[in-house]
């Protein structure tokens, strides 16, 4: 989500973006929605302002112009006038991978039920 006066991606260059905190899910994702729609995101500026709800404060107070949002905020943030610049649920955007760890020794105690997936 984004201020009103952001029309493009490119207006976001020299501008300063909300995330959580440094290589936190939202702003990798942020970075991959930057990188998708063309813009360097060492020409953007990262603040850590927070969770969600500081993170909308940030952009209603004009500290940030933007941020990525759960669904809920982003609803909020809408009836207030600002609006999508991009979305993380579009073909083009990856999403996070689900995976399944495991140690050796419950690997080989569960070895009938895991023979698939345990490498030897």
């Amino acid at each position: 989500m984004v201020n009103p006066a952001i029309k493009s991606a490119k207006d976001l260059e020299g501008k300063a973006i909300g995330m959580s905190r440094p290589r936190s899910a939202d702003h990798g994702y942020t970075l991959v929605i930057l990188e998708r729609l063309g813009i360097d995101p060492r020409k953007v500026t990262f603040l850590s302002t927070g969770g969600y709800a500081s993170r909308a404060t940030a952009v209603e107070a004009g500290t940030t112009v933007g941020s990525s949002f759960n669904r809920y905020y982003m609803l909020q943030l809408k009836r207030k006038g600002f609006r999508d610049l991009a979305r993380l649920n579009g073909p083009t955007i990856p999403s996070r991978r689900r995976s399944l760890s495991s140690g050796k020794t419950r690997c080989r105690a569960n070895a009938k039920g895991s023979n698939r997936c345990c490498s030897p």
